[in-house]
């Protein structure tokens, strides 16, 4: 059964894809906010310093990146982690993609 994070449809019975959409989708506005900041140096080692602490809860198995994510529906569905349309990937612009008759349309908006 598809589902649907953001908007776009996440695949079949994807175990937390919803979950990785979502953290996906909040780590690219953190990345937008960052470069987009006039902060003070003090505020910006705080923040630093908050983001190293997040980094370390993401513990536990880890796959290798090699390894398909079980998320995905590998090879021609869904790719959480594609760094160009995965909604799982803080590199990934937030695209939508359309069906055409000739093939697919991507469209996004680069801050």
């Amino acid at each position: 059964m598809d589902r649907v994070a953001h908007g776009i449809r996440i695949g079949r019975d994807q175990r937390g894809g919803e979950a990785i959409a979502a953290l996906g989708h909040e780590l690219r506005h953190l990345v937008d906010a960052s470069v987009c900041t006039a902060a003070f140096p003090d505020a910006l080692n705080r923040l630093a310093d908050d983001v190293r602490a997040l980094t370390r809860q993401l513990t536990g198995p880890r796959r290798r990146p090699s390894d398909i994510p079980e998320v995905d529906e590998f090879p021609s569905g869904v790719r959480m982690y594609s760094p160009v349309t995965g909604l799982g990937s803080p590199l990934a612009p937030p695209m939508r993609v359309t069906h055409t008759d000739d093939g697919v349309t991507g469209r996004c908006h680069l801050g």
